[in-house]
């Protein structure tokens, strides 16, 4: 099923709603971005559940929780399956693909918390129960990769198809990140010496090949490096020493970007807290970016607006002068940066049918700097 097409004459560039729709968008001359409905993720008894995203340029692969029943009786569990939609031209068409996996649908059982767009044929994603699933052929066929250690996989990044981490969820049993490394694509894995050094809240990381990887400790925003495959390791100062209320405002960095060098983008929300109650609800946020060009030794605070939009939940790769950032907010707007992100503007979402923009799961630029993401 396709909707109707923008009138006016735009590039081609994709991405997925999270109220279940796949659009197409890309910057006017007003530097509004224009996106069209090309693919509903409801269609006949079909409805697709984003779970996570990644591009790297024209190759694109999204994951989805795919359910062939409408599931309108309450409390029923209901056969779903894990699968892969994958584009090798910047979104303008994509290829569905199953692994094979069937699940219930507890909203939990096989998620994907993560996928590695590595090039154009090696793809990896990673989630619960120690999954990790990887293709060489451009997602024909995928591979089930065994751990060391089970636990829940929030994030994955290779340097080329043979060099890589995955980094094992924060849990009440281990109580801290736990990071898996690989030097011959996944064959084997094994539990870098530096666990506990990660051991409050969400851990992202970079692998950068050679021995070189680099992670952020989530929140408090202190960054480890190691350039000899953990012999050593390197940390700097956390941004925030602590994550007390200041005036009624909590500054929470939950996620980044890192670049090729020593460029890192920080990002997430700027909580409001009630001068009376002292509470505040998740979500209700301001966007918040911070940045640093020598790798944590110092940042800049580069936006922090009090606007309608909420926190900032994924940023395209930060390497390009162009970077574009989604929202956690059903108003349909992006932030957009043409300076390798020092300085940042809100733009507008131009959708050619009714609907609500959600949330951002992913977002990318295609090799000729189109959008394309999911939401």
């Amino acid at each position: 099923m396709q909707l109707k097409a923008i009138s006016r004459p735009i590039k081609s560039a994709f991405c997925i709603l999270l109220g279940f729709s796949w659009l197409a968008f890309a910057p006017a001359t007003n530097a509004q971005y224009n996106c069209s409905v090309r693919l509903p993720g409801t269609y006949g008894t079909i409805n697709n559940f984003i779970l996570a995203f990644a591009s790297n340029g024209n190759y694109c692969t999204v994951a989805v929780r795919e359910n062939a029943d409408t599931g309108t009786v309450p409390f029923v569990r209901f056969t779903t399956r894990l699968i892969f939609h994958h584009s090798t031209d910047g979104g303008q068409t994509w290829q569905r693909q199953d692994p094979g996996i069937k699940m219930a649908n507890n909203n939990d059982a096989y998620f994907v918390s993560s996928i590695d767009q590595i090039d154009s044929m090696n793809v990896v994603a990673v989630g619960d129960s120690a999954r990790v699933l990887r293709t060489t052929d451009g997602g024909q066929t995928w591979q089930r990769q065994s751990l060391p250690l089970l636990s829940y996989l929030s994030l994955v990044s290779f340097a080329n198809p043979n060099e890589g981490m995955i980094i094992g969820g924060n849990d009440s049993v281990s109580d801290y990140n736990i990071i898996y490394t690989t030097t011959d694509g996944g064959t084997h894995w094994v539990v870098a010496p530096m666990n506990k050094v990660l051991s409050f809240g969400q851990a992202y990381g970079r692998a950068y090949g050679n021995g070189k990887f680099r992670f952020f400790q989530g929140f408090y925003g202190t960054i480890f490096t190691t350039l000899d495959n953990f012999q050593t390791i390197d940390s700097t100062k956390p941004i925030f020493d602590s994550l007390l209320v200041v005036n009624g405002h909590q500054k929470e960095l939950v996620e980044c970007n890192f670049g090729s060098g020593d460029s890192i983008i920080a990002y997430g929300e700027d909580l409001i807290y009630d001068t009376v109650t002292h509470v505040n609800y998740y979500g209700d946020g301001y966007p918040l970016i911070w940045r640093t060009t020598n790798a944590g030794l110092s940042w800049k605070e580069v936006f922090d607006d009090d606007s309608d939009l909420r926190g900032v939940t994924r940023m395209s790769a930060i390497d390009r002068d162009t970077i574009i950032a989604g929202v956690s907010s059903d108003i349909d707007n992006i932030l957009f940066s043409s300076d390798h992100g020092a300085t940042w503007k809100v733009d507008t979402l131009l959708i050619d049918t009714a609907m609500d923009v959600l949330g951002c799961f992913g977002i990318g630029l295609s090799s000729n700097g189109n959008l394309v993401g999911a939401f």
